[in-house]
């Protein structure tokens, strides 16, 4: 009994194997490969009712199939797809469990040009997806929908079975799987023609890659169950002068938890890595860990045309987390250039209104040049240009805590300067749009260098003050300060001074203030204004 199941289970395999064989040698003889294509065109032509054409079918041993010279036209006899060669390997056996295994597939040669009029308008391959779309199934209620004057069509979709004794099961879904995703030598347009051209700039809108390379896995169930891992995918798009070297990654989704569980990319002269970055649909919570050791200036302007007037290689790791609104940055690590440095954390409880959100801002520390914070002040105000006042303070090296809402918050600030240290604590205030900044509170100076900052015709040198001040930020009109307090010690015209009262406004180059002084060693009463600049 043994050896008869084994000589069946030999003839099986000889069977198979023969068969492959026969096939290989047929589709190997050119006029057959002609009369399958020719078969297959007009199966397919007048379905799609476009042009259509292929030079020819060959068949490999064990399930590979060639497609070469593949050419499909769209409904404006432009070129939707060309490809020299397309390969696919599949195991027919897996389709009765619903279940599409592609051990492989290889598009060589490619050129492939999608467009659409606008966002809200089909891609012009939608004539392919409704060609094959299958009238859907009647049923009762859909044939009262009839007979009401209703209309039926799209795509059956799957119902559920019922067995002999009444009841229903349902149909498992279907599995698309892919061993290995080989897209080389290719060229990929896609374009929203109402949108506006960016040259020089990345845009979702209009992407023309070229060079274009792709080695993938994939693994599909359905958007609640895929595993996609993209082993290389490289392409030069001449749009924007993006050249994307590798962008390598594993991304998994599992009922309503998406999840890349790293992403290496390296474009240009520039580096980007990610991990453990996820996001759930339903409760909206989030978490990323990002790192890149060198970004380069021209690169990231690539992405955002407001910042081509940086000069300086950056750097920066980031780890986030929150339930969207709220976004929590664990920490930020930001370096841009050999000096500045910031390193931080924070948490907004609501991101999407920041006006009223609760907000939690700690600098760690903060050391910046005057070019440098000029540079990046100007991400944001494009003419902004730095006080004299402001950069004659020179290197910087901050640390502060902000803790309320942004329209009302109280902050600590300690600021180590070239002149001098200042150390401010009290109630800040963004209104208008961030117009209107406000700064109030007790403000200490200590040996700072006034002289540096308004220049010696004043006659005021070394100075350490205790004061309580208001700084008033307006667009468009400047800085102005308000102070009140005590001169502990400081020079003038080369003269000493100790204890000395003071009220004095500063707004633009201007400055009036009066001083006084009533003890043994000072009596001066001085009411002076003067500018500067």
């Amino acid at each position: 009994m043994a050896s008869k199941v084994a000589r069946i289970f030999a003839y099986v395999i000889v069977g198979i194997i023969s068969l492959n064989v026969i096939l290989f040698l047929l589709f190997s003889i050119p006029s057959v490969q002609r009369r399958a294509a020719r078969f297959a065109l007009e199966k397919v032509q007048p379905k799609i009712n476009s042009r259509l054409s292929l030079d020819g079918v060959r068949v490999r041993f064990f399930n590979k199939v060639d497609l070469n010279g593949l050419y499909v036209e769209d409904q404006q006899q432009d070129t939707l797809l060309y490809t020299g060669r397309l390969t696919v390997r599949i195991v027919p056996v897996d389709l009765l469990s619903r279940r599409v295994m592609v051990e492989q597939l290889i598009l060589e040669d490619f050129v492939a040009k999608v467009y659409r009029l606008s966002p809200d308008e089909p891609f012009n391959f939608q004539f392919i997806i409704d060609s094959f779309a299958g009238d859907k199934e009647e049923t009762d209620e859909g044939k009262g929908a009839d007979r009401d004057g209703g209309e039926g069509g799209g795509i059956t979709e799957d119902k559920p079975e019922t067995d002999i004794k009444g009841v229903k099961k349902r149909k498992n879904p279907w599995r698309i799987t892919s061993g290995a995703i080989h897209f080389r030598n290719g060229s990929l347009r896609y374009h929203v023609l109402s949108a506006p051209v960016t040259p020089g700039v990345f845009s979702p809108n209009h992407i023309d890659a070229r060079e274009f390379d792709l080695r993938a896995n994939v693994d599909f169930q359905g958007m609640d169950k895929m595993t996609v891992e993209v082993k290389r995918l490289s392409f030069r798009e001449d749009h924007s002068g993006l050249q994307l070297e590798n962008l390598a990654l594993l991304f998994r989704s599992v009922g309503s938890r998406l999840k890349c569980e790293w992403l290496n990319l390296v474009f240009n002269n520039s580096d980007l890595k990610v991990r453990d970055a996820h996001f759930d649909r339903e409760s909206k919570e989030f978490a990323a860990t990002l790192k890149s050791d060198r970004l380069e200036p021209d690169d990231a302007a690539i992405f955002a045309a407001k910042l081509n007037h940086l000069d300086q290689p950056m750097s920066f790791e980031l780890e986030a987390e929150g339930a969207w609104p709220l976004a929590t940055v664990k920490h930020l690590d930001f370096k841009y250039g050999p000096f500045t440095r910031f390193v931080l954390s924070a948490e907004m409880a609501d991101c999407l209104s920041y006006a009223t959100s609760d907000l939690n801002l700690r600098i760690h520390r903060l050391a910046i040049t005057q070019e440098h914070l000029e540079a990046l002040i100007r991400i944001w105000a494009p003419a902004y240009t730095s006080p004299p006042q402001l950069t004659a303070l020179g290197n910087l090296d901050l640390r502060l805590t902000a803790v309320g809402k942004i329209p009302l918050f109280r902050y600590d600030i300690v600021i180590d300067t070239e002149r001098g240290e200042v150390l401010l604590n009290g109630i800040g205030k963004m209104t208008n749009r961030f117009k209107h900044l406000v700064y109030g509170g007790p403000v200490r100076v200590n040996n700072i260098s006034v002289a540096d900052i308004i220049g010696e015709k004043a006659g005021v040198g070394i100075t350490t003050l205790a004061t309580d001040a208001t700084v008033s930020i307006v667009q468009g009109e400047g800085v102005t300060v308000e102070a009140n307090g005590n001169i502990k010690s400081t020079t003038y015209k080369g003269f000493p001074y100790r204890d000395l009262l003071f009220d004095g406004v500063y707004s633009g180059t201007t400055v009036a203030a009066t001083v006084t002084a009533d003890s043994e060693l000072n009596k001066l009463e001085l009411a002076a204004g003067f500018s500067f600049g």
